[in-house]
């Protein structure tokens, strides 16, 4: 018998609620075939949130009508026995007491909906089943969990110490920074990879970090002042003039050190 079928009969059976509910509450301690179970009263009387009488007179009444058997259990290291409980299906419910707490045994006889005499259990019909039973409401196929879409975020890591600069990293730098010559853009690269060794830094994209440093080296050097120094031949007293000149030194002073 499934504990489910039992529920089902009790719900359909001729009960007062209060017996009723002490079933349904008994039916938690039980495992799906409603074997025996042993709550005490003191939990059966929580559990249904009356007194301890009310339960035994209720559990009297379930006895009576038939939807539960009872029997003594000795448990060790006790003086007394306790009673045990099991879920049982009558095949009609005969003097069941009125809802209204009357004497009125009138012994009607009434049929309890699905139940199989050959079976002594509720018939095993999809028409009889509980709306609420696992065996009307298959589980559904087994789909897997979407996986989360990644918001685009780049790992972030560190440069090792002998990280070099990739040659399409260069090429790139040339044709963007063309005030730096091929020398300068590897020495302004190796430059950039020793600050972030020796920092410890983290980036998520060390090419764009390469390519701000020598923006930044490439924007110094355009807005950098002209340099006196040329590729011409460096004519000394030419060079003398004008040092002396910005010192507002005259040359006949300094005709005697020459």
């Amino acid at each position: 018998m499934k504990i489910w079928g039992w529920r089902q009969a009790i719900e359909e059976a001729d009960l007062e609620p209060s017996t009723k509910l002490l079933l349904f509450v008994m039916a938690n301690y039980m495992n799906e075939h409603g074997d025996w179970c042993y709550p005490s009263i003191s939990k059966l009387a929580k559990g249904t949130g009356t007194s301890r009488d009310t339960v035994f007179r209720h559990l009297k009444k379930a006895e009576d009508a038939g939807f539960i058997q009872k029997r003594k259990r000795q448990i060790e290291g006790q003086q007394w026995a306790a009673n045990e409980y099991k879920a049982a299906m009558p095949k009609t419910t005969q003097g069941v007491a009125p809802s209204d707490g009357s004497d009125d045994q009138t012994g009607s006889t009434v049929r309890l909906k699905g139940y199989d005499d050959q079976t002594q259990g509720v018939a095993q019909s999809d028409t009889n089943r509980p709306k609420n039973s696992p065996e009307n409401r298959p589980l559904p196929p087994y789909s897997p969990p979407k996986a989360k879409k990644s918001k685009g975020k780049t790992a972030k890591s560190q440069l090792p110490a002998d990280f070099k600069i990739p040659i399409g990293w260069i090429n790139e730098a040339l044709q963007k920074f063309t005030k730096l010559t091929h020398a300068e853009i590897i020495s302004h690269g190796e430059a950039m990879v020793d600050w972030a060794v020796g920092k410890g830094m983290v980036r998520a994209d060390w090419c764009a970090v390469h390519r701000n440093w020598l923006r930044r080296e490439n924007t110094a050097k355009a807005n950098a002042p002209p340099s006196r120094l040329s590729n011409k031949a460096i004519d000394p007293n030419q060079m003398a003039s004008e040092i002396m000149q910005e010192m507002g030194i005259e040359n006949n002073k300094l005709e005697g050190y020459r």
